[in-house]
């Protein structure tokens, strides 16, 4: 359902101190079938301070810096993506390439197939092989007389259910390869079954995991495993985790149905920084991710990285057009239907956009038949969305107080003792703005450097206790 990200990037040379950079790689086979070398640009960017991200077979993600090898042990149609992250866990650009593999020339039952919802009409997809272009791939559909020729095609079903959609790739009509998926097709969301969908969103802090179920099914009975890479786990359907050291940990979501009906498990490797730092060259980066708590309530999670941005949402489709401003707005749409949901962000050097599709249904769930009932968007962080503590927690004592608050170009702080403690100023979406230690029981911050909204306070004395609190800047 997700569509590509477009990014639009122009910086300063002088400012930036970067010349344009791209992921473009070189594919070349080696002297073993079957096995491929992937090797991404080093001119543009040091091995020292770069991650490279390769996902190669669809679910095999290696972090091995910028060349990988890799051996396929059947015939098939591969899309290799390379992901660039700069120092600071940013995408700076990401390529994709596709790749056909024959192996021992044998026909086998796996080719690449995607697939997409149509905006439009929830019950039209889009079908879509990466074969090439020379070879001429048929497509079946389950419930169908009817054959489609040709690499892609669109198709509407009738009715609710699940499908499966084949295609069979042949060169001079010898069968290369053949693929089957199966379709969920929802139609009205209140004649569904469950459908577990395990793929979940991340979002990374300092020390801080915010994780986001991606199901786009709504049913809140579900029941949800979480394994955070270290030991640490978790059943909540939104949960933040906060890690010991900085690393690349394989985190794992398991969703299951209590009536044992559907059961799926999604892992990933997520980075999680030690610190927050954004250089002031960083690119835009638009991203968000749609859920739902609550019928009628669509839920969409700010994920957007930059300096100093501006937001703007626009929600077009069904005759309407909606455009909003801010972080995170709430919108209000007067009917339900299909739409194109954007996200464009931007600065002084740089700008990107990301797009969506969200269908509600006239249940208020995403999905379904359309009616005249409207629904509402509300847009968060990911410390809102996973209820990372943005208030005073739950400690013994009081470790300090603010005056004044709002305040102006000073903020003080009074300590409950003269024992020195830490403190830390950051902004609602987490990145870290101010931070010192505190000696005495009253210390006065110089904020006038700081732009005029809403951040958190946060102190921490020597025994580990913790207290945050919300101040704002006139």
């Amino acid at each position: 359902m997700k569509k590509i990200t477009t990014i639009l990037a122009s910086l300063l040379l002088a400012f930036a101190g970067l010349q344009a950079q791209n992921c473009d790689f070189i594919i070349e086979p080696t002297s073993t079938e079957g096995q491929y070398s992937f090797t991404g640009p080093v001119s543009d960017f040091s091995p020292n301070m770069y991650t490279y991200w390769w996902t190669i077979e669809g679910n095999a993600t290696f972090v091995q810096g910028a060349s990988v090898i890799h051996t396929y042990n059947q015939t098939m149609m591969d899309s290799v993506i390379l992901e660039v992250y700069n120092s600071d866990s940013m995408l700076v650009c990401t390529s994709v390439q596709s790749l056909f593999v024959l192996v021992n020339d044998t026909i086998v039952d796996d080719c690449y197939i995607t697939y997409s919802n149509s905006p439009a009409n929830i019950n039209t997809y889009f079908f879509e092989s990466d074969a090439s272009m020379l070879n001429t791939v048929v497509w079946s559909v389950e419930g169908s007389n009817i054959e489609f020729i040709g690499s892609s095609f669109e198709y509407t079903f009738e009715q609710a259910g699940a499908y499966e959609v084949c295609s069979y790739v042949y060169s001079d009509q010898v069968l290369l390869c053949s693929n089957c998926v199966t379709v969920p097709v929802f139609g009205d969301t209140t004649n569904v079954g469950p459908v577990c969908d395990a793929s979940f969103w991340a979002s990374t802090s300092a020390l801080t995991g915010y994780y986001i179920p991606e199901g786009y099914y709504y049913n809140n009975a579900y029941e949800y495993a979480w394994d955070f890479g270290d030991g640490q786990t978790s059943s909540e359907m939104y949960p933040y985790h906060i890690y010991d050291n900085e690393g690349t940990y394989n985190v794992c979501l398991t969703v299951s149905d209590p009536d044992g009906l559907c059961s799926e498990s999604y892992c990933q490797n997520v980075f999680i920084p030690a610190e927050n730092n954004f250089p002031i060259d960083s690119l835009c980066f638009a991203d968000f991710v749609i859920t739902q708590d609550n019928p009628f309530e669509v839920i969409v999670v700010n994920g957007s990285t930059g300096n100093n941005l501006d937001f703007t949402w626009t929600l077009t489709g069904g005759g309407i057009s909606i455009t909003s401003t801010g972080a995170f707005p709430t919108i209000e749409v007067e009917n339900t239907g299909a739409f194109e949901f954007c996200l464009t962000v931007s600065d002084e050097f740089c700008s990107a956009t990301y797009c969506d599709s969200i269908v509600v249904g006239e249940n208020g769930i995403i999905g379904g038949k359309v009616s005249s009932a409207g629904f509402t968007i509300n847009v968060m962080s990911p410390q809102a969305a996973t209820d990372f503590p943005l208030a005073i927690e739950n400690n013994e004592e009081i470790l300090f107080s603010v005056y004044p608050n709002p305040f102006s170009n000073l903020l003080n702080i009074k300590t409950i003792n003269t024992e020195a403690v830490s403190y830390e100023i950051t902004s609602i979406d987490g990145r870290r703005i101010s931070q010192g230690n505190i000696s005495g029981d009253n210390q006065t911050i110089n904020t006038s450097e700081l732009n005029s909204g809403l951040y958190m306070l946060s102190i921490s004395d020597k025994s580990g206790n913790r207290q945050i609190q919300k101040i704002i800047k006139k």
